[in-house]
């Protein structure tokens, strides 16, 4: 399973759908991952496992209490392997908007015998 498929699976299991970069749909409250690989932990010059800093933004309307699922969503990021997140408030007038930035590794990223990525 990749490291987006984990995220995923983890956020969904809070009942927020999950969708990677951007949405463009009509939900009220809803996810989106961006991620960024790197590689890391060289050795032979090729890298041991992929390094991904993630930006979760959870959406939701305007009202809602952001304490309980802010929570939640911190625990889903740390049970798919991420590390606990820094959370920014981003929100406007329109909606709520909290950006969770943080970064799990993938050591099955790279093949050990081919070097392959």
């Amino acid at each position: 399973m990749t490291t987006m498929q984990l995220i995923k699976n983890a956020v969904e299991t809070v009942g927020v759908p999950v969708y990677a970069n951007n949405y463009t749909g009509d939900e009220k409250e809803y996810c989106t991952v961006n991620t960024i690989e790197s590689p890391d932990a060289y050795g032979d010059d090729t890298p041991g496992v992929i390094r991904y800093t993630v930006a979760l933004h959870w959406f939701a309307p305007i009202g809602s209490s952001p304490a309980d699922k802010k929570r939640k969503l911190t625990k889903a990021l740390l049970s798919a392997g991420c590390t606990y997140p820094q959370i920014t408030n981003a929100s406007d007038l329109d909606s709520l908007h909290f950006a969770f930035e943080c970064e799990c590794v993938d050591g099955e990223a790279v093949e050990a015998d081919d070097g392959k990525i």
